[in-house]
Formats: C-alpha cells, sequence, structure tokens
C-alpha cells in the first residue's frame, strides 16, 4: 500500500512585475527618509561644529593681532571672553604670554603643529586642565627691535563641555534648516522614483497594448518598439509564434494528405464490396466499418484543420454573411422535397472565432438539417457577454432524449448511433469544445431537433 501524496493548495499566483517594483521603490522610500533626515542632522551638527571651530580661528587671529598691536605700543593687553577659554603665546617653546587659568595655575598648553601654517589647526586635545578644542597656528615673525625672524606659536582653546554646549546651541538654532533640506531632498527623491515607475509601467503598458492587439487580429505579431529588456523577450516570443505557424500548417497539410490518401483506398474497399458475392450480413458489417473509417477521417481532418481560439490572430467576424452563405448554398441542393430555410441573426453581430471553425460548425449543423428535415430549418444567431449561440432547428424526425448522448460519441459507438445524428455532430462539438463551448441537443419547436452550440468569449 502505497502513502497518499500530501495534497497541495492552489497555486500561489506571482505578482505583477509592475507590482514588485513598486514594492521595492516604496521600500527604498521608506528606507531613504530616516538617512536622508539622519545624513542632514549630520549635517547641521557639522555645520555648528564648524561656527564654534570658526569663532576659536577667530580669537586666535584676534590675539595675534594684539601682540602685533602691543610691539607697536610697547603695552600688551588681551582678555578671554570667560575662564572656560584659554589663550598662550609661545616663543621658542617657552610661553611668553597667557591666559589667566593658564598663568595662575603655571599650566602650558600641549602643541599641534609642527610647521608654519597659513590658517589654525583645530583639534580635540588633553591638556594639564582638561580636554581642550584647540586652535593653534606657528607664524614666522620679523621682530621688530633685533629685525631676526622668529617663531611665534598662537594657541587659543575651550574646554571641551563649553565647545560641546556652544555646539548644540548652534545646532538647535539651525536645526529647522533640516526641513528646508531633507524635505526638498525627499520630494526629489520621490518624484524621481514616481518618474522611474512610470517609465517602467508606460514601458510594460506598451507591450501590454501589442499583445492585445495581436490577440484581438489587428495585429499579425506583437508589434512595437519596446525598452531593450523587454525587445528581447517580444523578438523571442514572435519567433515562436512563427514557428508555431509554420508547425500548425504543415501538420496541417499532413493530415489533408493522409486524409486523401486513406478514403482512396477506402472507396476502391467500398466499390470492391458491391461486386462481391458476400452473405447480406457479412456485407452490412463491412459497409458499416467502411462508414465508421470514412466518418473518423472526415472527424480527425476536420478537427485538424480547426484553428481554434489558440490561432496566433482570432479576428471578429461578421455571423450574418456566414450563416447566409451556408443557408443559400443547402437552398441550391436537390432535394424531392423542397425545404424553406430561414436566418434570424442581427446585422452587426460579430464575434472572435475563426471563420472556417465557424462555417464547419454550421455548415455540419445545417448539412444534418438539411438531410433530416421534412420542410422546413430555421438559423439563429446572437450573442451575450458570456459568447456566441448558435441554433439549428429543423422539423425532421429528431432523436429521441434517451440517444442524444450517442448521438455526440459517433465514432466510439457507431452501432449505438440513433438514426438522424450523422458524424457531422460530432464534429461540431469537438469544434465547440476548441473554444471552451457546448453542443447541446434538444426538441425543437418545428418538431423536430434542435441543436445549440455555445462558444465562450475569448479572455483578453
Amino acid at each position: 500500500m502505497t502513502a497518499a501524496r500530501p495534497t497541495r493548495g492552489p497555486a500561489r499566483r506571482p505578482g505583477t512585475l509592475f507590482g514588485r517594483v513598486l514594492l521595492v521603490a516604496a521600500l527604498l522610500v521608506a528606507v531613504a527618509a530616516p538617512v536622508i533626515w539622519l545624513g542632514a542632522g549630520e549635517l547641521i551638527r557639522a555645520a555648528a561644529e564648524g561656527v564654534v571651530d570658526a569663532q576659536l580661528s577667530g580669537f586666535g587671529n584676534q590675539l595675534r593681532a594684539a601682540r602685533a598691536s602691543a610691539q607697536a605700543s610697547g603695552s600688551f593687553s588681551f582678555a578671554e571672553p570667560d575662564l572656560e577659554w584659554v589663550w598662550q603665546i609661545s616663543k621658542d617653546g617657552e610661553p611668553i604670554a597667557r591666559s589667566t587659568v593658564l598663568t595662575l595655575s603655571d599650566r602650558r598648553l600641549p602643541t599641534i603643529a609642527t610647521e608654519p601654517q597659513a590658517d589654525f589647526t583645530v583639534e580635540f586635545v588633553g591638556s594639564d586642565i582638561g580636554p581642550l578644542r584647540l586652535a593653534e597656528r606657528l607664524v614666522r615673525e620679523v621682530d621688530r627691535e633685533t629685525g631676526a625672524i622668529e617663531t611665534i606659536r598662537y594657541q587659543v582653546g575651550i574646554r571641551e563641555a563649553k565647545y560641546e554646549s556652544l555646539v548644540a546651541d548652534y545646532d538647535a538654532r539651525l536645526s529647522p534648516l533640516i526641513w528646508y533640506a531633507a524635505v526638498p531632498t525627499f520630494v526629489v527623491l520621490t518624484a524621481i522614483t514616481a518618474v522611474a515607475l512610470l517609465l517602467v509601467k508606460g514601458g510594460l503598458a506598451r507591450v501590454h497594448g501589442a499583445i492585445a492587439r495581436f490577440r484581438a487580429g489587428t495585429t499579425d505579431r506583437i508589434e512595437g518598439r519596446h525598452p531593450a529588456e523587454l525587445q528581447e523577450l517580444v523578438d523571442q516570443v514572435n519567433e515562436l509564434l512563427e514557428r508555431q505557424a509554420g508547425m500548425l500548417e504543415r501538420s496541417r497539410k499532413y493530415v489533408g494528405k493522409i486524409a486523401h490518401d486513406l478514403n482512396h483506398p477506402i472507396a476502391i474497399v467500398g466499390n470492391t464490396l458491391k461486386e462481391a458475392a458476400l452473405e447480406p450480413e457479412r456485407a452490412a458489417l463491412v459497409a458499416r466499418q467502411l462508414a465508421r473509417m470514412r466518418g473518423l477521417i472526415d472527424r480527425y481532418s476536420a478537427l485538424a484543420r480547426a484553428i481554434g481560439p489558440g490561432a496566433l490572430t482570432v479576428r471578429p467576424v461578421a455571423v450574418g454573411p456566414i450563416l447566409e452563405d451556408i443557408a443559400d448554398s443547402h437552398r441550391l441542393l436537390f432535394r424531392r422535397t423542397p425545404v424553406a430555410i430561414t436566418v434570424d441573426c442581427p446585422d452587426d453581430l460579430a464575434f472572435p472565432v475563426e471563420k472556417a471553425d465557424l462555417e464547419a460548425i454550421l455548415a455540419n449543423l445545417v448539412g444534418n438539417a438539411h438531410k433530416y428535415a421534412r420542410t422546413a430549418i430555421r438559423i439563429a444567431a446572437a450573442a451575450g457577454r458570456q459568447g456566441l449561440t448558435v441554433t439549428v432547428e429543423d422539423d425532421g424526425p429528431g432523436i429521441p432524449e434517451e440517444s442524444r448522448a450517442a448521438a455526440l460519441k459517433w465514432g466510439e459507438q457507431l452501432d449505438e448511433a440513433p438514426p438522424g445524428s450523422g458524424f457531422g455532430l460530432a464534429i461540431v462539438m469537438d469544434l465547440a469544445q476548441l473554444y471552451g463551448g457546448t453542443l447541446t441537443l434538444g426538441e425543437a419547436a418545428l418538431g423536430g431537433l434542435r441543436a445549440t452550440v455555445t462558444l465562450a468569449r475569448p479572455q483578453a
């Protein structure tokens, strides 16, 4: 006893390409928004630090200007903003002037620069009075008394806690600028994403439209120029469609040739049978089998020639003229008893079906009715949301209800086929099923057989 295979649920339909691109874009925007906000915050922080560092450098330039003024006047005076600020002027490694805190504590500031530079260097440093934000510059100057060139080190600093307090104050003042930086950036990013999505959707829509025109029969292939990513796929699909069309055409030719080649020896056997002296029962049996062979050949030849809704193009065709042509062709057929054929079809009725398939359906139905009708045949056609409905009625003997199912299995149960069915009904059923339709048999208002064919409307 074999274990039963676990049953699987219905296959999950994959999402659309545009939906997946939209989801990825939404995730990117969702991730980008906080990143942009944090980035803008960091920029504001850097700007606040730059403002305080500029104040340090400016304080250092004031210190240098104060010394230059002292050399000219002979009196040096320089005061720091508060005790959190320190400064120092050194010459040959020795302080020659210091701030109040450094003087009272007899402390020195650490050095940063090793060579003269054009501007102040600003860094965090450790010192004897605690961590500082220090600005320092080495300058070569000419001593006014001796004319000698000397190297002077100018240093200004601020305690780290005071520095952070000033930066935080400027950060708070500049923070509203985040809205002016982050919001436009976010809007631009969203706009770019939206444009990209529209371009993707437009490309997909063009392909979808080209496929819709192809399926509607307006074009013979998927036409148009599409984005490179899709054009290669479209070209491959067109190539496959062309190859499929060629294979179908060759298959129909081969089936037609086979049917022709088989019909000829069957005809010879039939003619020989007429001339052979066989017992009546044996002759009848052979005749039935030959008739079955002819019917099978006709049935499967018609099915092979049928194009069906899976053809490369299915254009809407006018139904009325086809009904009139079929009716006219049967009106011309000789009958000992004349038969009246009426057609009821809207003038503007059109339906997407291969003309050859519809002609085969109608020819078999009307041919069967013409063969067994007494005096009248009525043909009607109408289309609705679900598809096309064609009804053929006659006033012949009809088919009893209990025998109608067997009439549609002609070729499988030939001996059980009721009189008046013919192989045409089986062919019609095959063609109807190609279009997702049905063939039903019933009792006609005229008293004979009513055959109703429905063809499903192709899905867009």
